[in-house]
């Protein structure tokens, strides 16, 4: 069995390797949408063309956005773990193999002169690549992690929570809670004592997930109401992004053709269905800030005002960065498909 520090690290790089696509596109087309190839190509000396001072373009914001897996080099180059070590480098091949497909895919599309054709198809290729990592990474999941429910899991749970080490008591009481073992209440009541806060903090959580006339009766006794199901306000929240990723995709299309000329219902459809390629990134987007405020809302023990209003606060500030991203990124988007 290995170690758990050691499957979260190669677990953690191997998600990172999943979102770092939905980052490198959002930058890509904000770096070229600044359009550095007008530099270049404005030369005497050069005729870049029309399509290629736009493939120059996404080359000059596809480059830089590649560093975006350097944060996978420190799984890749650790030196206590063979296993983290191996690990890393398949997550960095992954990014690798993804960024070679788009690469060759602009390199194919200027040298065939398609005038954006072979963009498209790049983006179903990378999409189906993208799914084929997902499922391996579920894999690796089943294959390295125990269940929450499995008494072999609480048991080590209840070892790391004996530990002098703060930091591995912690993660023993996070683990008891996704347990939800009723056999584990008297150990957590005991680690509401402990002289690290977060673990009392994390032992109280714990308690209020657990069905239990014990643990019912110490929560009573200090005041405190059971916690609302964390994982069923996360899969609301998941609930909430798969609804509104089409929303949003078929407002933000009708804003920009409107913006660019009068409202052409025919248009929109059509546009809309043309870049339906693309909706992982704006159904991950909505999704995980949906996740993220269902999450909020089923930790937060002050009450539901002030659960919503920091989950208010939360949306805003995620769903304003997301405007920005896509109003730099508008020309760029478009201009592939629909030939303006």
């Amino acid at each position: 069995m290995n170690n758990p520090n050691d499957v979260l690290r190669a677990r953690n790089g191997y998600i990172w390797s999943l979102l770092a696509p939905f980052m490198v596109i959002v930058t890509t087309l904000a770096i070229a949408s600044m359009n550095f190839s007008y530099s270049i190509c404005v030369s005497d000396e050069i005729d870049c063309g029309r399509n290629g001072a736009k493939m120059l373009n996404y080359v000059f914001g596809l480059l830089p956005s590649a560093l975006w897996y350097i944060f996978l080099f420190p799984n890749a180059f650790h030196r206590e773990s063979v296993f983290v070590r191996k690990h890393g480098w398949h997550a960095l091949a992954q990014g690798g193999i993804l960024l070679g497909v788009a690469f060759l895919g602009l390199l194919i599309d200027w040298l065939t002169r398609a005038n954006g054709v072979i963009p498209n198809i790049t983006f179903a290729v990378l999409f189906v690549i993208w799914l084929v990592y997902l499922m391996r990474y579920q894999k690796f999941v089943k294959k390295h992690t125990l269940s929450p429910t499995d008494p072999l899991f609480v048991e080590q749970s209840l070892n790391h929570l004996k530990s002098s080490d703060p930091l591995e008591r912690r993660m023993a009481v996070i683990d008891l809670a996704q347990s939800k073992s009723p056999e584990t209440v008297s150990e957590l009541i005991e680690a509401t004592q402990d002289s690290d806060n977060i673990v009392r903090h994390n032992a109280l959580d714990a308690l209020r997930t657990i069905e239990s006339p014990e643990a019912r009766q110490f929560l009573e006794s200090q005041n405190i109401q059971p916690k609302v199901d964390v994982e069923t306000a996360i899969k609301t929240g998941l609930l909430v992004g798969l609804i509104g990723t089409p929303i949003a995709l078929i407002a933000s299309i009708t804003v920009i053709m409107v913006s660019m000329g009068g409202f052409d219902p025919v248009m929109i459809f059509a546009s809309w269905v043309i870049i339906g390629v693309l909706i992982i990134f704006p159904f991950a987007i909505f999704c995980i800030l949906g996740a993220l405020i269902g999450a909020l809302i089923g930790r937060e023990r002050s009450g539901t005002k002030e659960a919503l209003r920091n989950a208010a606060i939360m949306g805003l500030i995620i769903g304003t960065v997301i405007f920005i991203l896509l109003f730099i990124s508008t020309n760029s988007l478009l201009e592939p498909f629909i030939g303006f």
